[in-house]
């Protein structure tokens, strides 16, 4: 198995993230390409939330909170198009839903992300053309509820075991450690936002993370941001919007917290592996659109 973190297409944002994992198989002279699993994040989007000080509301945006852009739209159409020109000797130039999979999150932005990169991947050629102006084709994306989607929606809400490595974390040494020199920080954040302090806190709630999301996706959307957002602000509040993400599989019992949770999407692209390798399955792709 090789995992490529795919170079990124133009106007792509930093949450954006591609990663290919690919099996080669030994053939009798070279290695022969078997499958490809990828998994991508949604493209650019609006903010999730807003906060109670926010000088934006909801109805400001045109779709609203947490909805694909066109720049998103335009980002997954160009990992469309980058993914079709890298394995174009090996999925087939057509659309052949024996040979392709595409699954995601059931959100807005992920199930459109994920059909922004089908108009890219696939556009329709010959045959498959239904409508000569329109060189687009529908393509099935499929769909699990979030309250049951153990594959793709992260973190996992029913592992005993995962909340309990969570409460340790946030008490761990080493998690305190690392927050400690931004309380009277947090302090002044809850003046500004207008959150509860004790909320801010609890990294893992990821309200501080929505709070800095909130003002990363003004800024790049030219929304004017409130006086206090500083640049150094806006940096400390990166900082800790990283550590409230770290939080979830790393700092503390790393590999336990990353096996409870990542290891099921990863056991599911083994065993794809597995079947690729030792049958004649005709599925030679698997794509998952994911991240809330």
């Amino acid at each position: 198995m090789r995992v490529i973190q795919l170079p990124n297409p133009s106007r792509i944002l930093c949450f954006a993230f591609y990663i290919i994992f690919t099996l080669l198989q030994q053939a009798t002279a070279e290695r022969e390409l078997k499958f490809v699993a990828v998994v991508f994040r949604h493209g650019d989007r609006t903010p999730i939330v807003n906060f109670p000080t926010d000088l934006h509301k909801e109805s400001e945006w045109p779709q609203g909170f947490g909805q694909l852009t066109k720049t998103g739209m335009q980002q997954l159409y160009e990992l469309g198009q980058y993914v079709r020109k890298r394995y174009s000797n090996f999925l087939n130039s057509t659309y052949n839903r024996k040979e392709f999979y595409i699954q995601s999150t059931d959100y807005d932005r992920t199930i459109m992300s994920a059909q922004s990169y089908l108009s890219g991947l696939f556009p329709p050629t010959s045959s498959q053309i239904w409508n000569p102006e329109l060189l687009w084709q529908p393509i099935p994306v499929h769909i699990v509820p979030k309250a049951t989607d153990r594959r793709l929606h992260f973190p996992l809400s029913d592992c005993p075991r995962f909340d309990e490595l969570q409460n340790e974390t946030q008490t761990s040494s080493e998690f305190q450690s690392r927050i400690q020199p931004y309380m009277d920080f947090l302090q002044t954040m809850a003046v500004n936002t207008g959150l509860e302090l004790n909320h801010l806190k609890i990294l893992d709630n990821f309200q501080l993370w929505n709070t800095y999301d909130t003002l990363y996706c003004e800024g790049i959307h030219n929304y004017s941001l409130p006086v206090w957002a500083t640049k150094d602000v806006v940096d400390k509040m990166e900082k800790l919007a990283e550590l409230s993400l770290l939080s979830l599989f790393g700092v503390y019992k790393t590999e336990e917290k990353s096996r409870l949770q990542g290891g099921v999407l990863v056991n599911i692209i083994l065993n794809s592996f597995k079947q690729a390798a030792n049958s004649s399955r005709e599925r030679k792709m698997e794509v998952y659109s994911a991240a809330v």
